[in-house]
């Protein structure tokens, strides 16, 4: 009873304050989802197929810091809506710090290809901040051939197809870095309702723990953020961002981008997610196996009394 109490109380004052930024979403969770654009036009216009994926989480050496490794991919269906006329895939790999959501790195790895082509600039190998800050490091794969940029001069034959990748990794690094201080594909699954989530320009707040039902029909307990001026896939901001985070693990499942000076909506609606176990006993049985432990120190206990 002592125990339940105890519990009940600390869970109380929780409630209104700064949420935990520990992030514990697990290697190779991901969802995959529709983006559909809402107008007084048109309704569920579909603007790409998306995918948001935790890759890999990384010990960085140099720092003793977990990176996670969040992997946000579009097969780009209307690449007019989405300023990225010619290209019919792009993905992008962010570094997070797991201890704090903080975006590191927001660009270690950008891909572009059509029909034609495939351009790729990687710094995901690296595993210490010198490494990755080494613009000489980036490994760019052009047409499936790869070359160090470290190695690369103004007479190499693909030098202008290497210079346009690495531009785009700069850039897009550049942008986002001014947008994000803190990810916004993950937050802390301990997180309460009325809770205070880290965030720029402004905090987010956590509104809701409403269930999220895929395309599919399957159903995820979820916590519901609300933020302002962000995005999350639509690459423009807005001033209202409604993200729904799986309850379990943090990753976002969901979210709807609005728009209200144009009376339009981004929504991602997920089609299929999966969450991968972060170890070997699910947290079911490691309860009851500490119950069994817990009785079973009693039993001795009074047993010496007696």
């Amino acid at each position: 009873m002592g125990v339940i109490i105890s519990s009940v109380y600390f869970s109380a004052l929780t409630k209104g304050a700064v949420a935990p930024d520990l992030l514990e979403i697990t290697k190779d969770s991901y969802v995959k989802g529709k983006l559909l654009y809402t107008n007084s036009s048109v309704a569920d216009h579909l603007v790409s197929n998306n995918e948001i994926t935790v890759v890999n989480i990384v010990n960085f050496t140099d720092i003793a810091l977990n990176m996670i490794q969040i992997r946000v991919s579009y097969d780009v269906v209307d690449p007019e809506f989405l300023d990225m006329e010619g290209i019919t895939h792009m993905d992008y790999t962010s570094l997070v710090l797991e201890s704090n959501r903080t975006l590191a790195f927001p660009v270690v790895e950008l891909t572009m290809s059509n029909s034609s082509f495939s351009a790729k600039a990687s710094l995901l190998d690296e595993t210490t901040v010198d490494g990755v800050t080494n613009l000489n490091n980036t490994k760019v794969t052009i047409d499936g051939t790869t070359y160090l940029f470290g190695d690369v001069d103004v007479n190499h034959t693909k030098y202008d197809e290497i210079i346009e990748i690495m531009l785009g990794l700069v850039f897009f690094n550049l942008a986002l870095a001014l947008e994000f201080e803190y990810t916004i594909f993950a937050i802390s699954p301990q997180a309460n309702v009325a809770d205070t989530i880290n965030f720029s320009p402004s905090d987010g707040s956590v509104i809701d723990k409403p269930a999220v039902i895929t395309s599919l029909g399957d159903s995820y307990d979820t916590i519901h953020v609300s933020y302002d001026d962000t995005f999350t896939l639509g690459l423009d901001d807005v001033d209202e961002v409604e993200a729904f985070y799986d309850a379990k693990t943090g990753l976002l499942l969901r979210f709807i981008e609005k728009d209200t000076a144009s009376s339009s909506q981004l929504e991602f609606q997920p089609s299929e997610v999966s969450i991968a176990r972060a170890g070997l006993i699910p947290f079911p049985f490691t309860g009851i196996i500490v119950g069994f432990l817990a009785i079973g120190l009693i039993a001795v206990f009074i047993k010496k009394k007696k």
